[in-house]
């Protein structure tokens, strides 16, 4: 073993870190005040239903995460995620529906995936005005080499190329949503832009990065626009598998650790001492990989430079979840489902979670994001989240009422990727304390693998640091 690294939390950024520098040698020693790892993206147990093991939030993976799919091919969990075909389609038929004649044929795995967007978008019940607009807006982006201004809005952008309103309220709202879980109207036009290019345009990782042997899709590429959707939970997918191998490896796993403080040591000597609750822990280098409100909390004031002390004030961003458990012949039309949202619909996505497991059939997860404050009751909310499903699957004839529900809110999902979003660089601390999460990534906003590239990247860093 070489020299002994702490990383103070254990979400995916974190995790990342902590395997990578594992896997160099490194002394690894991983904190997290959480009694299970994964951070905004661990596993709950649902207090009323033992088997049901739920996502404090839902994230969504798709085929253009290069650096994730990696990593869970190498930690065998890649298998666990199911592939299913990009389709943002309303029950109405409006926005990407592929024709049957696409989706039943042999055909579909001649054509290039970006001509099956095209068909798909053309054969929905948005108006001809809508359908050009869309595509004027690519043509446009491709023409702009999808880049924007600093301190254009999504909404600002949409006007620039002349998106009609309920293209914006049906299409680019929701996207935008989905991507930066930010409203349209705070939303950073050049991030929204550069996740654009990259699902539509880049390449996939899946098919790409990984052996053949570890490929979900042998014969049919797979597209960076397609959903790859948990079978289990976010938790068993990578932060207890590598906690799980950490343990095995001798390595330390601290979880129920509350750091309240990490410190550069005194004179001349490098390192940095970790403070517990109960105790003092000293090591060569401290990778911080909590949520960027923490910063202010545990490190210094007098090492934070003014740009960290930006960061850790950025406004963060709610993510609601309300499991519905229904009787269990109930199935979606698709695993995942857009929802018309207004004043009376809350959600704004469903997952079938039992067309994902078996054991889950009759569990639907309703996401609501982007809402400083939910001004009805749990149980009010609940309600109409029941009602909205009612209402929109009409034709499932699901009842008024869930058998049961549980309720998820994190407060503090993510960052709000807006126009004045600060990202520091990930050492300009003190040479023995790193960043490491999410929102060091100018480029993308708050996803898993934003979290997985920033693991890899200060891993990468600090090996080079030590070798060099």
């Amino acid at each position: 073993m070489q020299e002994s690294i702490a990383i103070v939390g254990a979400g995916w950024a974190g995790c990342t870190a902590a395997y990578r520098l594992a896997q160099a040698g490194y002394r690894v020693t991983l904190y997290d005040a959480a009694a299970q790892p994964g951070g905004r993206a661990r596993t709950w147990h649902w207090e009323n239903q033992e088997a049901f093991m739920l996502d404090n939030g839902q994230h969504l993976l798709i085929g253009a995460y290069h650096a994730t799919l990696s990593l869970l091919a190498e930690l065998g969990t890649l298998t666990q995620l199911q592939r299913s075909p990009f389709r943002f389609c309303y029950v109405d038929g409006y926005g990407f529906k592929p024709p049957a004649w696409v989706e039943g044929s042999p055909i579909k795995a001649y054509l290039p995936p970006s001509l099956q967007l095209l068909i798909a978008w053309l054969n929905g019940t948005q108006s001809s005005t809508e359908k050009w607009a869309l595509v004027r807006f690519f043509c446009y982006a491709l023409g702009c080499r999808w880049q924007a201004p600093d301190g254009q809005s999504v909404i600002q952008l949409m006007r620039q190329y002349r998106q009609p309103a309920n293209l914006v309220d049906r299409l680019w709202r929701p996207l935008c949503v989905a991507a930066l879980n930010t409203p349209i109207e705070l939303a950073s036009a050049r991030v929204f832009l550069a996740v654009l290019h990259d699902t539509f345009f880049g390449p996939a990782g899946l098919a790409n990065d990984l052996p053949p042997a570890t490929r979900m899709i042998k014969r049919e590429k797979c597209h960076p626009t397609d959903y790859l959707l948990p079978k289990c939970s976010l938790g068993e997918l990578l932060p207890e598998p590598i906690c799980a191998w950490l343990t095995q490896q001798q390595h330390d796993v601290f979880l129920g650790e509350l750091v309240t403080a990490v410190r550069p040591l005194s004179g001349n000597a490098p390192g940095v001492s970790v403070q517990t609750r109960q105790h003092i822990f000293q090591h060569r280098a401290c990778v911080i990989a909590t949520r960027w409100q923490q910063l202010t909390q545990i490190l210094p004031p007098a090492i934070l430079t003014a740009q960290q002390h930006q960061t850790s004030a950025q406004p963060a961003q709610p993510i609601t979840t309300v499991y519905l458990r229904y009787p269990s012949h109930y199935r979606l039309p698709a695993p995942i489902q857009a929802l018309r949202e207004n004043t009376d619909n809350p959600g704004q996505w469903v997952i079938d979670k039992g067309q994902l497991d078996p054991k889950l059939a009759g569990l639907f997860a309703v996401v609501i994001s982007t809402q400083t404050e939910i001004k009805l009751t749990q149980t009010n909310l609940v309600g109409a989240v029941c009602l909205q499903l009612q209402r929109e699957f009409s034709h499932l004839q699901l009842p008024s009422q869930a058998l049961d529900y549980q309720l998820i809110q994190e407060k503090r999902a993510t960052f709000q990727c807006d126009t004045a979003r600060v990202t520091p660089s990930p050492n300009t601390l003190h040479p023995a304390i790193w960043l490491c999460g999410d929102y060091l990534l100018a480029r993308y906003p708050a996803t898993l693998e934003s979290a997985v590239r920033s693991g890899n990247a200060v891993a990468k860093a600090i090996i080079e640091r030590f070798t060099g």
